[in-house]
């Protein structure tokens, strides 16, 4: 789990990086790489309208969706969490991640109405508690025997 948390970090650090138009070679010198994100300030600046992260989460959200369908709906979830309340797409993001958590509900009631209670309970046990379905998962984690017949 930490090791793909750590990836999970690492992918969105060098994914920030990369959208911001850092490129990897400015880490050996802090100066050039300064000068380099400052050069185009003064035409972003004269815009009233400019709102420097706009966009971040739209690439947070394409990077979940590319997540989500790799079959990784944890890891998807677990992206979207990580855009602020204040930004635009805060809501879009709730959503989509009580659409992932219903759909990893339905493979652990699909996995319980073959009788793999064990792997079930594995894959209930990964939906996140700030979502729609954690509560039916816990009650059917409750249950301890096959609740769905």
């Amino acid at each position: 789990m930490r090791l793909r948390l750590a990836f999970l970090g690492s992918l969105i650090f060098f994914g920030l990086w990369g959208y911001w138009g850092h490129d990897l070679s400015s880490l050996n010198s802090p100066a050039e790489a300064s000068a380099d994100a400052t050069a185009d300030l003064p035409d972003a600046a004269s815009a009233s309208n400019v709102n420097p992260k706009a966009g971040l989460s739209d690439n947070v959200i394409e990077m979940a969706f590319s997540l989500a369908s790799r079959s990784r709906y944890v890891d998807a979830i677990a992206l979207l969490q990580t855009i602020p309340v204040e930004d635009e797409n805060f809501l879009r993001a709730n959503q989509l991640q009580d659409l992932w958590a219903e759909t990893i509900l339905t493979l652990g009631q699909a996995k319980l109405k073959q009788g793999k209670i064990s792997e079930a309970k594995a894959i209930l046990k990964s939906i996140p508690e700030t979502t729609r379905s954690y509560a039916e998962a816990a009650e059917l984690l409750d249950s301890g025997t096959n609740p769905i017949k």
